[in-house]
């Protein structure tokens, strides 16, 4: 099975692609590219310029043209990814996508225009069956948000998201917390600056050791704030 780990950034994003080379790739073992939209900065090997916007807006028509890219070089799956995520490159090719045409973190939101559900951008899997409807259908521009719109595309098709718990996304939590969840079994995690990535690559490979939790400190107790300290004399 031929396999693309499709990267998502955008020319300013420089120091992003920097920390992602510095931390997860060089555990790829598949093939990858960054994928840009149009501009004029000096591109890498490993980054691909698109003829498509490179602005956040246009978001939709560059993932787009990088599901038409894989395409045309035959891939049979793609897997999406943010420049501001984590991945465990081994977990995902462990995982069970193959068996789904869309798989990742499922989201509730639905309209009438797109009443299916759809995957969080963050990361997520598409079969070459479900990007060739995706490449085909007319770009909205009513839904910017390129993760509604391709799952909008795809829920009309009869393709619904498959939910795997695989996927979390970090900024919910406290960074005090992010260390017993980097050491749970997830395989992408999600909404990192670049020294922020940098650190969960230190976590994740023990370079760090977890600080204790952080502590509360007593509540004061008074009678004006207590009123269970009052007792009233019956008569």
């Amino acid at each position: 099975m031929k396999v693309l780990f499709a990267i998502v950034s955008c020319h300013k994003n420089i120091a992003r692609r920097q920390a992602i080379r510095d931390t997860w790739l060089p555990n790829m073992k598949e093939d990858y590219k960054f994928f840009l939209g149009k501009g004029n900065t000096e591109l890498r090997e490993d980054e691909l310029q698109l003829d498509v916007p490179d602005e956040y807006e246009g978001l939709t028509a560059k993932v787009q043209a990088i599901f038409k890219w894989a395409l045309d070089r035959n891939y049979d799956y793609i897997c999406k990814i943010d420049d501001d995520v984590y991945i465990y490159p081994d977990k995902l090719i462990a995982s069970d996508y193959s068996n789904h045409h869309y798989v990742g973190r499922l989201n509730k939101w639905k309209t009438p225009l797109h009443p299916k559900s759809f995957l969080s951008g963050f990361t997520y899997w598409i079969s070459a069956y479900a990007a060739r409807l995706v490449v085909d259908s007319p770009l909205d521009p009513l839904v910017t948000f390129e993760d509604r719109w391709v799952g909008g595309v795809l829920g009309r098709a009869g393709i619904e998201g498959y939910n795997d718990r695989l996927y979390k996304v970090m900024s919910l939590f406290p960074k005090h917390q992010w260390y017993s969840t980097i050491q749970q079994n997830y395989g992408a995690l999600c909404q990192f600056e670049p020294d922020e990535l940098r650190f969960v690559h230190d976590i994740a490979t023990g370079k760090v050791i977890p600080p204790p939790p952080p502590t509360r400190a007593p509540r004061q107790v008074t009678v004006r704030n207590n009123p269970k300290l009052f007792r009233t004399r019956r008569r």
